[in-house]
């Protein structure tokens, strides 16, 4: 039993006299049993310093002295609190919270067991961590075959720049062969026919005029006789490189015609133009000074014979090459080392 007291006054505020009752504690022990505080969880009512009421309901408790403990230090300076304390009764760590009622020498604990308050969250904490230690291996999994993947297409595409870079380099070395001479690294034959039709045409369509000019190397048969067909092949080549500087435009052409004949082909260039290049590239080769014990001047020298007009409507390209051809025989007829103009 909880017993109440309260004073009385009268009308004039004088003592009238004292108000008792009591209270049972199987009232509290009703009212607290309906909260839900778990296995571990307690509530205790304490009236002064001695347990009037445990939840759960140990009888040997009632009316003992409560002991020195963090709780009651903690409820002597604070009205209210929180705290955690292993229970003195049974040994279970708790988490406490604490209230003191007013105007009442009355303390009301509420704890609840600190495994069983955070079992759930721990379970849920497990569960969580399963998931996302599988869903790490499953990305780590992918991510190995993803890296995998773009490792074997990174090599792939590797391959395919290779083989598309040496596909480019085999045909560019086609194209090399299929328009440069083996020997001299200038124009074939081919390419200059092939050349020649298209400028021809584009000439004959603008009115524009078009020379050719014919070289051949004086004396060259005798050159390989006296020394030999590799020093023979060197002036060759020499001879190319000498022409080919002796050329300024891109559209200007340089190749070799066949054995020891060259020609040029000289876009937009009439005969005074075609008089000046060949005269140039004659010099070109003067200057390079290659002896021939053969020939009257004692060293390596060419005639030329340029054909140059504005190509008709009537006319063909192999028209304008004979005429070449013909004034470079004039040429050497002439005494070779010399140029000759067709027509002139």
């Amino acid at each position: 039993m909880i017993p109440l007291s309260r004073r009385l006054n009268d009308a004039n505020g004088q003592f009238a006299g004292v108000a008792l009752a009591t209270l049972h504690l199987k009232y509290f022990q009703q009212l607290l049993a309906q909260f839900h505080i778990g296995q571990e969880g307690a509530i205790a009512l304490v009236l002064t310093d001695r347990l009037m009421l445990r939840i759960p309901h140990v009888q040997a408790d009632i009316g003992r002295q409560m002991p020195a403990s963090p709780l009651m230090e903690q409820a002597a300076r604070q009205a209210s609190g929180s705290l955690e304390q292993l229970s003195p009764f049974d040994q279970t760590v708790r988490m406490i919270n604490f209230d003191h009622a007013r105007n009442y020498p009355v303390l009301v604990a509420v704890a609840t067991g600190k495994d069983e308050a955070l079992g759930e969250w721990r379970r849920g904490a497990l569960i969580l961590t399963a998931v996302m230690l599988s869903l790490c291996a499953v990305i780590a999994v992918a991510g190995h075959f993803l890296i995998r993947s773009m490792q074997l297409r990174a090599r792939a595409e590797a391959g395919l720049r290779q083989a598309r870079d040496a596909l480019g380099t085999a045909n560019e070395k086609l194209a090399h062969m299929a328009r440069d001479d083996g020997l001299t690294g200038i124009p074939n034959r081919r390419y200059f026919d092939m050349r020649l039709e298209k400028v021809f045409a584009q000439c004959q369509r603008i009115q524009r005029p078009l020379a050719i000019v014919m070289i051949d190397v004086d004396h060259f048969k005798q050159f390989n006789d006296l020394y030999g067909h590799p020093a023979g092949d060197e002036c060759l080549k020499r001879i190319a490189t000498a022409l080919r500087s002796s050329i300024r435009r891109p559209e200007d052409l340089v190749a070799r015609y066949g054995g020891e004949e060259m020609v040029l082909l000289l876009p937009e260039t009439g005969a005074a133009g075609a008089l000046c290049v060949a005269e140039t590239a004659r010099n070109a080769v003067a200057d390079l000074r290659i002896v021939h014990a053969g020939s009257d001047a004692g060293q390596v020298t060419v005639s030329l014979g340029v054909a140059a007009w504005t190509p008709q409507p009537e006319d063909l390209p192999l028209e304008m090459l004979n005429a070449a051809d013909a004034a470079l025989y004039q040429a050497k007829a002439a005494g070779r080392n010399r140029i000759q103009l067709h027509g002139s």
